[in-house]
């Protein structure tokens, strides 16, 4: 009977010492991982009027025949961009950005939305 109660005390401390080593090694990963929030951009509707003269020569330079269904703008670091959703004469749809001056900006995966 002693035998009996002994190993279950065992068993006991044993368990409760790998439930806290476990609690222990989570918190220690946690701490050690690095957390980078990655900003994207945030862009705020505006109207088609609203786009600078510059975009719209660009836009019917470039992309003749296609409709502009949706303009955004954003202004970061005191530049401000223009993200154009336009159909295709073919029927696709695409996203573009341009600065003010009409140039094209090519926009980095973590300021997609």
């Amino acid at each position: 009977m002693k035998r009996i109660f002994f190993t279950a005390a065992i068993a006991g401390v044993m368990f409760c010492t790998v439930g806290t080593a476990n609690a222990q090694v989570y918190e220690n990963s946690e701490s050690e991982t690095p957390f980078v929030e990655e900003q994207q951009t945030v862009y705020t509707q505006i109207k088609e009027q609203d786009l600078p003269q510059e975009v719209r020569q660009a836009l019917k330079k470039d992309y003749e025949g296609a409709t502009l269904s949706e303009v955004y703008s954003s202004e970061k670091d005191g530049v401000v961009t223009y993200k154009l959703v336009l159909s295709t004469p073919e029927g696709e749809e695409k996203d573009l950005f341009a600065d003010a001056q009409g140039n094209w900006v090519q926009k980095v995966d973590s300021d997609l939305e």
